[in-house]
């Protein structure tokens, strides 16, 4: 069962430094292709920069990781399931629609229990974790978000 996994992502979001907003504004999503970590950037001056800094972040905890979008100043809700299914959405000024998308693409992804993970921008503002599932995390989390290049 793999929802440990999914339970210490949504632990190392909740305990993750997050940097003040700033001007910049780039984010990238990088999961591992099995599903066995996640990691988000955001804040970069660069879309190059953010795609490396979720793709370093994720590579720390799988080796088959790769960056699956990148956004510039958008909102983001990412969630997971404890299979390994994930789904996201960008953008759009309706945070409830972004949710319901992220349920919906890791539904369609095969997630039996699909749940939302965080809601977060690009630039800091409205970053909004949600509660990890009671099972305790696993000792090594999957991936969390990088500090930004400034």
């Amino acid at each position: 069962m793999h929802l440990p996994r999914l339970a210490a992502f949504a632990a190392a979001l909740l305990f993750v430094s997050v940097a003040p907003a700033a001007a910049q504004g780039w984010g990238a999503l990088a999961f591992s292709e099995n599903g066995t970590a996640y990691a988000y950037s955001r804040n970069y001056q660069t879309e190059a920069q953010a795609r490396l800094g979720a793709l370093g972040e994720c590579a720390k905890h799988a080796s088959d990781c790769k960056v699956y979008t990148t956004f510039q100043n958008k909102c983001v809700a990412l969630s997971g399931a404890s299979n390994g299914a994930y789904g996201w959405a960008v953008g759009g000024s309706d945070e409830q629609a972004r949710v319901d998308a992220s349920m919906r693409q890791c539904v369609q992804q095969g997630g039996p229990d699909c749940r939302l993970v965080i809601k977060f921008c690009s630039s800091g503002e409205g970053d909004s974790p949600v509660q990890p599932p009671a099972t305790p995390p696993s000792s090594t989390p999957p991936g969390q978000q990088p500090n930004p290049k400034e």
